[in-house]
């Protein structure tokens, strides 16, 4: 008799511990896979992409698009596991691109106002260049009509000569960076256009040309 109820307890025990162990299997394994997460690094990375980064944060961008492919890698792993599966890790390099992905855009955003900005100061100052030619035009035309000592190819050369040294000086004190770099080009063409005149033994223009070239030295920083 009790050899009968020793036999009929095992079955029963051996039964618990087979519901117990499913259990454990059961809870171990019951963790979703961040499907939410892989899709925020995803829209994270079109954005950037769309602000342009692919040229002007190239090492970002693909630091974001390393880390979520290096996330899609652990996911496929961790599905594959009967149990134990652990996204900790594939949450975590998905954050990291989302990240990545989200300085690469801020920087693309950045060089297209920085690239804005250049195109309106160039166009600025292509305008103030347009301004002292005209002026230069228009003194010359008006040397032509006042009674004054008529230029000679000497007294050009000497006006080029004079602005072009205060040219170099300028520099060597200002710096050719930030503001001034603009207003050095523009000087420079002003010079080339006086020899260009000198040239063509239009002497009074080209006395006419330096003179607004030195006006624009003057508009320097100091």
């Amino acid at each position: 008799m009790r050899q009968t109820r020793f036999i009929m307890k095992r079955p029963m025990k051996t039964a618990a511990w087979a519901l117990a162990l499913a259990a454990a299997l059961s809870f171990s394994g019951c963790e979703n896979a961040p499907d939410a997460d892989v899709q925020a690094a995803r829209g994270a990375i079109e954005t950037a992409r769309k602000l342009g980064a692919e040229k002007a944060a190239q090492a970002g961008l693909w630091e974001a698009t390393h880390y979520l492919d290096s996330a899609l890698q652990e996911i496929d792993q961790q599905k594959k596991k009967f149990f134990g599966q652990d996204y900790s890790q594939a949450r975590s390099l998905l954050q990291t691109s989302g990240e990545k992905a989200r300085e690469a855009g801020v920087l693309a955003l950045k060089a297209s106002e920085d690239a804005k900005a250049a195109v309106a100061k160039a166009s600025a100052t292509k305008d103030t260049l347009a301004q002292f030619q005209a002026a230069a035009g228009a003194a010359s035309t008006a040397a032509g009509a006042a009674p004054r000592k008529p230029a000679t190819k000497n007294t050009a050369e000497s006006a080029i000569n004079l602005v072009y040294a205060e040219y170099q000086r300028a520099r060597r004190e200002v710096g050719t960076g930030g503001a001034a770099g603009p207003i050095f080009e523009n000087v420079m063409k002003l010079l080339k256009d006086a020899r260009s005149e000198l040239k063509a033994r239009n002497y009074a223009g080209a006395e006419n040309t330096a003179k607004s070239a030195e006006e624009m030295l003057g508009t320097l920083p100091k």
